[in-house]
This record gives C-alpha cells, structure tokens and sequence, in this order.
C-alpha cells in the first residue's frame, strides 16, 4: 500500500476522532471525486465529510495533505527540502517545497472559497499543519498572542502571511465546537445576503 494513502487514512481517523470527540473514526475520508473539466468549482482538497456532521469542517476548510519528500545528499551535504530556514537563506530559484504545497493549497481554497489548511509530514517528524495567518475564527485577523502553543510565523513569502503548528497542539487549542459556530453563524450571513439581494 502507498505511503501517501497510509498518511491520508491516518488524518482521516484522526480528524474523525477530534471531531467527535473520540466517538466516531470514519466520519472523513480521502477525497477520490473524478476529476472533470469543471468539476474545480464543486470540490477540492484531500479530505471530504462522508457524514454530515463533518461537513462545517470541510465547507470551511480546504484540506491538502502532504508527506514524504526524504532528504537527500549532494557532496555530502543534506538538503532538508521541508527547512523553513531556507526562506531566509536559500539559493534564489531553488525549490522550496512548503511554499510549493502551500501555493497548491491556497489555489485550490480560493478556487472553492475556503480556508487552505496544509497538513504535512516530514519523515522521521510528527504531523505539522500550516494555515493562513490573515483569519482563523470568523475571518478575523489575529496575533501570535492569541495562541497558546508553539508556532512560527512567516510573512511576506507567499501571497499572504502564513502560520505553522504541531498538529496535536492546534487541535487541542481549537475545539470543534468553535468551527461549528462559526459555520453556522457564515450560513446566516450567506442567507440574509441572498434574502436582502432577493428583494
């Protein structure tokens, strides 16, 4: 089996079980919609809700998972392909492979008018997650102050400022209760928008 297809089914459980609160494992799964000539404008992502319950999460949140991508050696140096470092100090030109799959995310969100979350993992690492700077909770701006765990910041790289976290402690920061609200308090919004259009 691949190991990409491992890694999606693993985020799949653990989604399912953050969601639920430890109830119900299947309630994501990997997104395998046929692709056609315009079917970019009805989905996106990796991840779809098999149950409804699950969709405030995936109507708000385009979900690209990545992993994979060794490090490799060239005259005896290790290239580490995921090193936010090289933001800073890399060769121009070279390939920098979070800022190629954030690019890919960020696409595929605006494309289905949703928030791009990345989750990612680099061999040998734990589960990371990258998500937009610019909105989490109501598309409000927000500041490092406003979280309680490890992160860091990168501004001025992509179209937009982007943040990165231990996957285990932004889930255990953000409860799902909170996504849920705020997908419900966007379909009233949406709603009275069309009403007010209607008249």
């Amino acid at each position: 089996m691949a190991k990409g297809a491992d890694f999606e089914r693993e985020i799949c459980r653990l989604l399912s079980l953050w969601w639920s609160k430890g109830e119900d494992k299947d309630i994501f799964w990997r997104n395998r919609t046929r692709e056609t000539k315009d079917s970019g404008k009805y989905q996106g992502g990796d991840i779809m809700s098999m149950k409804p319950s699950g969709l405030p999460l995936t109507d708000r949140y385009n979900i690209e998972l990545k992993t994979g991508y060794n490090i490799t050696k060239a005259k005896g140096r290790a290239i580490l392909p995921w090193d936010t470092l090289d933001l800073i100090d890399g060769k121009e030109g070279g390939r920098k492979m979070l800022l190629l799959f954030w690019d890919q995310c960020w696409r595929d969100a605006k494309l289905t008018n949703r928030i791009p979350l990345l989750i990612f993992k680099r061999h040998h690492h734990d589960l990371g997650l990258c998500i937009t700077f610019r909105t989490h909770i109501g598309w409000i701006r927000i500041s490092n102050d406003d979280f309680s765990v490890p992160n860091i910041r990168i501004n001025g790289c992509t179209s937009e400022d982007i943040i990165l976290f231990r996957l285990s402690s932004y889930l255990e920061w953000l409860k799902p209760e909170v996504v849920r609200k705020e997908a419900n308090e966007n379909t009233r919004t949406n709603t009275l928008v069309l009403r007010t259009s209607n008249r």
